[in-house]
């Protein structure tokens, strides 16, 4: 029987997991991965095909084509130097306008009704009141991305890190793998949230017609992975409850409009239910992390996992807690054992 281990990211209201503490926690888990390769113990097991899921703080993404490649008079140095950003941690907003940076960079209004969910032994019903904060969203150039997107509360973010010369994975290509998880985030949009009239666009996600936007396609998952050393990376945001609609100080795709950055016209779960509760599409009727369980179950599914276990962090990195400081908060993980077939 194959299995998986789950890291369960859970937030501490009213922060967010940060884009940048997240990459250097992808990395390290790639490391593993690496380091078992170069220098197997003798008897030693392979690091275990782990999946990360998270609501993310404000983030843009925005790919080469958002703003001037200063490089392209050295063309020929781009793929190295394309491997030298995935590498390290950054922030290479400064290939954007001065403009563009400005406003990527507004602030943003943050708002929350679901505090108590994330928190361990919490039964209780969050109350009715909106827990709001203000923060400015980081900027991070995707150089390998087609189009820029944004990340931010309210979205269901869940990355694989898997070793494609493992004996269940080898062989399988960018393009397989990006139709694996599609499959899993179609079905569970299709069969979990009965969200009808589904299609996959290969390289770019999940779009449904629109019944709020007048059978308009729209996206409302963005499908991206990468492959590097044969190890994959990234994978799939599902758009929940994070604001589509509203003012500049809330929806962070009008900024990205302003900034006269290409993105893919986007809906959301809440938007698709109708439940609006306010113009931002909070409802005590859509739990964030049910939603964020079962599709990340349904992933596991579509890549060929038949079993699962939701694991303490200890268990998968050392010096977890190093990656998430800088006022962000420690996330919580749950330390759980489920058959994958229980959900």
């Amino acid at each position: 029987m194959t299995a998986a281990q789950i890291v369960r990211l859970l937030r501490r209201d009213p922060t967010y997991l940060r884009y940048s503490a997240l990459k250097k926690l992808h990395q390290a888990l790639r490391r593993k991965i690496l380091d078992h390769r170069a220098a197997p113990s003798q008897g030693s097991l392979p690091p275990k095909p782990t999946v990360v899921y998270f609501e993310p703080a404000p983030t843009y993404l925005h790919s080469r084509s958002a703003g001037k490649d200063e490089r392209e008079l050295m063309s020929w140095l781009i793929p190295i130097a394309d491997k030298f950003y995935y590498d390290c941690d950054h922030d290479s907003s400064y290939r954007l306008s001065a403009a563009q940076q400005r406003e990527l960079k507004s602030e943003l209004k943050i708002h929350s009704r679901r505090a108590s969910k994330y928190k361990q032994d919490d039964t209780t019903e969050p109350d009715d009141e909106l827990e709001k904060f203000h923060c400015v969203p980081e900027v991070v150039q995707c150089l390998n991305r087609d189009s820029s997107t944004y990340l931010g509360p309210g979205q269901a973010v869940v990355w694989p890190v898997l070793d494609l010369r493992s004996d269940m994975h080898a062989g399988r290509s960018k393009s397989n793998i990006e139709d694996a998880i599609a499959y899993g985030t179609m079905n569970f949009v299709q069969h979990w949230l009965g969200i009808k009239n589904a299609i996959y666009k290969p390289g770019s996600g999940i779009w449904i017609h629109s019944v709020y936007f007048k059978d308009e396609q729209r996206q409302i998952a963005d499908i991206h992975v990468d492959i590097e050393d044969d190890i994959l990376s990234f994978g799939v945001t599902l758009n929940v409850e994070n604001p589509i609609l509203g003012l500049s100080s809330i929806s962070p795709w009008f900024h990205l409009k302003e900034a006269s950055i290409e993105f893919n016209p986007v809906t959301s779960v809440a938007i698709e239910y109708g439940v609006f509760g306010n113009i931002l599409g909070n409802s005590k009727t859509i739990s964030m992390p049910d939603i964020m369980d079962h599709l990340t179950i349904y992933i596991c599914r579509a890549l060929g996992f038949s079993n699962i276990k939701f694991v303490d962090h200890d268990d998968v990195i050392e010096d977890f807690s190093s990656f998430f400081e800088g006022g962000w908060g420690m996330p919580t993980i749950l330390l759980l054992g489920v058959d994958i077939f229980f959900f």
